[in-house]
């Protein structure tokens, strides 16, 4: 995926990832009853802020007793950018999704 040029990140979101295998967590509706570990990130469930994962850290029993996430789990961030700044790879099947 390529960004137009000049694109800026729009903001930056958060996960939690397990680190012996690099998993991701997803949770389908933040409720702590259809879980899973994901390989790639983008089934991972990404939060605007760190409030919200810690929420739903706390609900799905991934929460430390220090605030932070349990041992061997970690939360990492990365930036997200609008959708009319990216541009399609060239090979993309359904390059207008």
């Amino acid at each position: 995926m390529a960004y137009r040029e000049g694109a800026q990140p729009g903001g930056i979101e958060y996960a939690i990832r397990r680190d012996e295998d690099g998993a991701y967590f997803f949770d389908a509706d933040l409720d702590g009853r259809d879980t899973s570990w994901e390989f790639d990130a983008e089934n991972a469930v990404w939060f605007e802020d760190k409030d919200q994962l810690e929420g739903c850290a706390i609900i799905n029993g991934l929460a430390g007793d220090d605030d932070g996430l349990r041992d061997g789990l970690k939360i990492v961030s990365r930036e997200w950018y609008y959708e009319e700044d990216l541009i399609p790879d060239e090979d993309d099947d359904d390059p207008y999704w």
